[in-house]
């Protein structure tokens, strides 16, 4: 486990109005958004920056606001797998059977010889500070004493700390808990790990991977398919080019021998039928050569049109399919995609029918507009 400094903490409390309490009320999927833009317009935060946030209350109105810079986070680690959090949120695992209106508040001291103060009410975080010693942690003591009455206090020492005859005054003074485990004795709550780097799963086993093998398979069958019927084409005309040298053959020998020669009129005639039969598989499967081609031709004219639009937007093709004459299947890769769909409809190339997003990924259906 890795600990970061309660500098990265950032908590306020919020109390919206009347006006900003019915805006959350009618669209209640803005909350989160909200929420961490007010915190950020009033403590003058970056909005270019990415956040772990967190959000509690007690009423309609009042909102404890807990927000984390991912940024700052990565100076702390080095790997995605190692658990970062602060003790201070790890005392949640500490809290007693509190009864309604109690309350229970930590003092922690972390690996970094630092003082941090929280506050838990009925288990949601209301009050979190850094404080410099134990003089100002006395004075926030008993702020928090005046707000909240029935207020039981708890020391937690991460580590050692010299100045124990402080320390036993300020516990003697509030009558308070003192806490000895180490880091390495405490769960670690997954809901306080704020490593800011992803957890990336093996490409394959992504759902966008999967998506793609199954792409990659049915291309491939596909194509399997057609080279096996161009082979089968080539094997029949070649059966077909032999029987007709035979039948010429035949015919040149009974012409030549007699027409009473009974018996090689009916091989010829045998030769003649198999011949009539295996030029009606050549022609169904010529006619089927001669519908396929055409459709995938069909796409020149849209490609054309469609490649500017790539280019322009720094978007790529990952994969693309024809179904039918004028169903494109597309997997597109960049940013800008949208804006490149976007552009198509406004261009009259085609309407988006289906689109969906895996991660860094659009797979999109769009039904073609060619000129007949």
């Amino acid at each position: 486990m890795e600990s970061f400094q309660n500098k990265e903490i950032i908590f306020y409390t919020l109390i919206l109005n009347e006006k900003e309490i019915q805006k959350i009320q009618e669209s209640p999927e803005i909350l989160e958004d909200f929420l961490e833009d007010k915190v950020c317009s009033l403590l003058n935060l970056s909005r270019q920056s990415e956040y772990f946030s967190r959000f509690s209350t007690q009423d309609s109105k009042t909102y404890h606001c807990l927000l984390l810079d991912k940024g700052a986070l990565k100076n702390y680690v080095q790997d995605a797998q190692t658990y970062l959090s602060h003790p201070c949120f790890l005392c949640a695992q500490f809290l007693r059977n509190l009864s309604e209106g109690e309350s229970q508040a930590f003092l922690v001291l972390d690996s970094y010889q630092e003082w941090t103060l929280i506050c838990f009410v009925e288990s949601e975080i209301v009050f979190l500070q850094g404080v410099k010693d134990l003089q100002s942690a006395e004075e926030k003591l008993e702020s928090l004493l005046l707000t909240y009455k029935n207020l039981q206090l708890t020391f937690w020492l991460t580590r050692d700390f010299p100045q124990k005859e402080s320390l036993e005054i300020l516990q003697a003074q509030f009558n308070a808990q003192i806490l000895s485990h180490s880091l390495k004795e405490v769960e670690r709550l997954d809901s306080f790990n704020f490593n800011p780097l992803e957890k990336s799963p093996p490409f394959s086993q992504q759902r966008i991977g999967k998506v793609l093998k199954f792409l990659v398979l049915g291309v491939f069958f596909g194509i399997g398919i057609f080279l096996v019927l161009l082979v089968l084409i080539g094997l029949e005309n070649r059966e077909i080019q032999s029987l007709q040298s035979q039948i010429s053959q035949q015919q040149a020998k009974i012409h030549h021998q007699n027409q009473n020669h009974t018996q090689s009129q009916k091989q010829a005639k045998i030769l003649q039928e198999k011949l009539e039969s295996l030029q009606s598989h050549y022609d169904k499967n010529a006619q089927f050569l001669q519908n396929t081609l055409p459709n995938s031709l069909q796409l020149i004219p849209f490609l054309d049109a469609f490649n500017p639009l790539l280019e322009q937007c720094n978007v790529k093709i990952a994969y693309f399919g024809l179904e039918e004459k004028t169903l494109l299947n597309l997997l597109l890769r960049g940013e800008n995609a949208l804006q490149v769909l976007e552009d198509l409809e406004r261009a009259k190339l085609g309407n988006v029918l289906n689109l969906k997003k895996y991660q860094d990924f659009y797979w999109v259906q769009i039904a073609l507009r060619i000129p007949q």
